[in-house]
Order: C-alpha cells, then structure tokens, then sequence
C-alpha cells in the first residue's frame, strides 16, 4: 500500500478500518496520518455489534468502549498483556511472540538477544503467549 500511494503521488489517502492495524501499513513512518471518525467520511447506519475476529475476551474488553459488542468466536482466553520497560523484559518464556509496532523496536529486541519472527496473518490463530512491547515512540503513542 505504501508503495503504490507513494508511485500514485497520492496527496491524501484515506483508510478506513482499524486504527490499531495502521501501524502495521506504514512501518517506516514514511507518512503522516490521522485518525478521524468515520463519520465525515461516510454516512453511519449501523454499527455492527458482532465481532468475527476476536474471541470472547477481546469483545468483553471492548464493550467498554463500543456497548453491546459480542463475539463470533467462542474460545474464552485468548490473549494476555503486560507492560514492560525495556529494562525488565523477560527473555526466557516459552513459546512467546513480542510485538513492536516499528521496525526501529524490533531492531532493538533483536539487538538484546530476543529472537524474531511474526503472529502470521491469519485473524483466528492465536499463539499461546503473545506479548507486546509496550513503550512510547518517538511521536507520543503507545
């Protein structure tokens, strides 16, 4: 997607869809985004309340912002998340994926002995303990 937005000369790219995807599409903070409403873009009708991504746990989680939301998918524990700094992240649990949302922290882990690879695409696998590296980048998000 960056590649063809960057060929096109796109001054303005709207995406719409999950915002805590986007991370994932422009790694290199090539671009600046902004996360709008859906609302000025396109007409809401209805917001459906059933999720076919996320398991039982994530939408109880979720119904703490969008109200009503219920789940597809019928395992009960799906993921787990701790905080860590960079100083006290534990390298020896078994069978663990950590998850950076830039190319610079997953350079980083690597550096310090972490091992490297990738939750494969598929919404429905869980793998069974993914934790994500949850610090501040250099723009303020988490």
């Amino acid at each position: 997607m960056v590649i063809a937005t960057r060929l096109a000369g796109a001054k303005e790219v709207f995406l719409i869809g999950d915002v805590n995807q986007f991370t994932f599409i422009d790694r290199l903070n090539l671009f600046e985004m902004q996360y709008i409403r859906l609302n000025p873009v396109a007409t809401v009708t209805k917001d459906l309340l059933c999720t076919y991504r996320n398991p039982v746990d994530i939408a109880y989680v979720l119904n703490e912002v969008n109200s009503g939301i219920y789940s597809s998918v019928t395992q009960v524990r799906s993921l787990r998340m701790e905080r860590y700094s960079d100083a006290n992240i534990p390298k020896d649990f078994p069978n663990t994926i950590y998850l950076t949302n830039t190319q610079v922290e997953k350079e980083s882990l690597i550096t310090q002995g972490f091992g490297k690879g990738h939750v494969p695409g598929h919404p429905r696998r869980t793998e069974p303990d993914v934790r994500k590296n949850c610090h501040r980048s250099d723009r303020g998000e988490t």
